[in-house]
């Protein structure tokens, strides 16, 4: 599910991946299903080199992805449909991978809303030591060409009823922006965490109005 790659791509694919951009799109439709979209993009070099050394960042970019391979880099785009419960679960599943992913949250609060917390403590992962020292040097050096590159997540839905991120479209949108940048030198101007409320449906007064999302 691409909730489980958004949220394991976050964890996974920063700590070898300074070269890395993405856009991740999340629509909350009123029956409780969700629409997602994402784009990422890596360099050539480090795409082959993570793919080879570990298997598992196939999330970032899964097989039945389009991929547009060029000389230099690689992007992919795909898109799927979930629905809240299997995106809870799933989200669930991913706290035991990493400590980084241990503080990620999909709670429902109600049957009109839901809130998303992820977590932006960038030293809480677990093999970072290990796998992401040994190239630190290469991708300060790269520092250049990350400047504007980031991790963008965008969440739709009837309305955004509280937030740390970016309002966007009269409320309906929150925008999440991570600087890439941030994995390699943390600079403490990011929230511990970025948080939003969202409300996709309006239930009313009627107890029957809402039904339990499938």
């Amino acid at each position: 599910m691409i909730i489980l790659r958004i949220f394991t791509a976050l964890g996974l694919a920063l700590m070898l991946s300074a070269c890395l951009k993405s856009e991740a799109d999340l629509q909350l439709n009123s029956d409780g299903t969700i629409d997602s979209d994402m784009t990422v993009e890596v360099s050539r070099a480090l795409f082959d080199m993570v793919i080879e050394d570990n298997p598992g960042a196939e999330k970032v970019c899964p097989p039945n992805a389009r991929r547009e391979v060029g000389t230099r880099a690689v992007i992919c785009e795909f898109s799927e449909q979930t629905n809240i419960e299997e995106a809870i679960s799933n989200v669930a599943k991913i706290k035991y991978l990493d400590p980084f992913l241990k503080d990620i949250k999909l709670e429902r609060l109600d049957k009109e809303r839901i809130k998303v917390t992820l977590p932006l403590d960038f030293e809480n992962i677990a093999f970072k030591p290990s796998q992401f020292n040994q190239y630190k040097t290469q991708f300060k050096g790269a520092q250049e060409d990350l400047a504007g590159k980031n991790m963008i997540f965008r969440l739709y839905a009837l309305e955004i009823e509280d937030t740390n991120g970016v309002l966007k479209n009269n409320g309906k949108t929150v925008e999440f922006s991570i600087p890439v940048f941030e994995v390699l030198e943390p600079s403490g101007n990011l929230p511990d965490e970025y948080t939003a409320v969202l409300k996709y449906r309006s239930c009313g007064r009627i107890s029957f109005a809402c039904r339990d999302d499938n």
